[in-house]
């Protein structure tokens, strides 16, 4: 465990927390100076002839490897064009490592896929936001687009909803990306079937649920919801990510009923004469699905990554675009970066 964040800190003594020979590994009683570079080290001090400043530099530092929660979001997929499907969810991939000290952690986070414009055609894919450690490294998917008008939904890490169909069935598209770190995959967008003239379309699939079908008369799918994932204390150690893409606009004559996005960042589908909603940033939610008018699809949302660890002080210094803060779980101090877009780094 660290050594204490405030308090006495000795270089002897059997007092964890506070014996910087414990913390080092050594014997209680060892011999050891501020010279020694197990010591530098662990102050974190080690260019030649800078002075170390005790016992300042040694509250909260850890020589141990330490346990690392992540989160890596992809972006979401954008919507399809003219009544077409919502985008899917960006993939999501969470669990603990084991860091090692002094490895590098290198992050991109992933943009989400523009929803298709008046050429046609389903929505752009999201792209992947990426973690590597050491030599792991973690993908999350983007998110499938949602199909244009009648075509399938794009594969993802959650797949896109399918688009309006004029005969027989369109099929969302696959989720490919798992969205645990233990197992199971990201949803499939929703199925869309012709319907008596009408053409509704079907949201974009989420972490935690698949895209809604568009097969009634004259409402749309609803995107899939998002997968809760308890980390980095965002609303009581819990917080939601990878929302489903919105459903599109069930189109019948001169109405009916747009799909809703899904919990944790979809966007909404558009209705006549009203655009769709793109997917939250940082969320990795996909993108609402186009109705007649106008055509052009919602934007799929930004991806995240996150890292949290039980510490009483900050460790990691950083690059890119990048928060932090930290939080109590329990009776435990945890701290956390959130990178927002671009590339960075973390070292300890």
């Amino acid at each position: 465990m660290p050594l204490n964040s405030s308090g006495p800190i000795s270089l002897g003594g059997s007092t964890t927390g506070q014996s910087i020979n414990l913390e080092i590994g050594a014997s209680a009683n060892a011999t050891v100076s501020l010279n020694c570079s197990s010591v530098r080290t662990l102050a974190n001090v080690t260019a030649n002839n800078s002075a170390i400043t005790m016992p300042t530099n040694f509250y909260g530092k850890s020589s141990n490897n330490i346990t690392v929660r992540y989160l890596v979001v992809g972006g979401g997929g954008g919507g399809g064009n003219f009544i077409g499907g919502g985008g899917g969810a960006g993939g999501l991939v969470t669990g603990n490592i084991t860091y090692t000290r002094g490895n590098n952690m290198t992050v991109t986070v992933g943009t989400g896929g523009i929803g298709r414009g008046t050429g046609g055609g389903p929505g752009n894919t999201g792209n992947s936001s990426v973690l590597t450690v050491a030599s792991t490294t973690y993908t999350a998917l983007g998110g499938g687009g949602g199909g244009g008008p009648n075509a399938d939904g794009l594969a993802g890490g959650s797949g896109g909803g399918a688009g309006a169909q004029n005969a027989g069935t369109r099929v969302g598209g696959a989720g490919n990306q798992p969205s645990s770190a233990s197992g199971g995959f990201g949803n499939a967008g929703g199925n869309t079937t012709q319907n008596g003239g009408n053409l509704p379309s079907s949201g974009g699939g989420g972490a935690g649920a698949a895209g809604g079908n568009g097969a009634t008369a004259t409402v749309a799918g609803n995107g899939g919801i998002g997968r809760q994932v308890i980390i980095a204390g965002l609303t009581g150690c819990a917080a939601y990510f990878a929302g489903g893409g919105g459903g599109a606009i069930g189109y019948s004559g001169t109405g009916g009923t747009r799909g809703t996005g899904g919990l944790g960042g979809g966007g909404i589908g558009g209705v006549c004469a009203t655009a769709p909603g793109s997917g939250n940033v940082n969320t990795g939610g996909g993108g609402g699905g186009a109705s007649q008018s106008p055509t052009v699809g919602g934007n799929g949302g930004s991806g995240v990554v996150i890292i949290d660890y039980a510490s009483a002080t900050a460790l990691f210094s950083t690059t890119g675009t990048v928060s932090t803060g930290n939080y109590i779980c329990g009776s435990t101090t945890r701290q956390w970066v959130k990178w927002t877009s671009g590339s960075g780094t973390a070292t300890y």
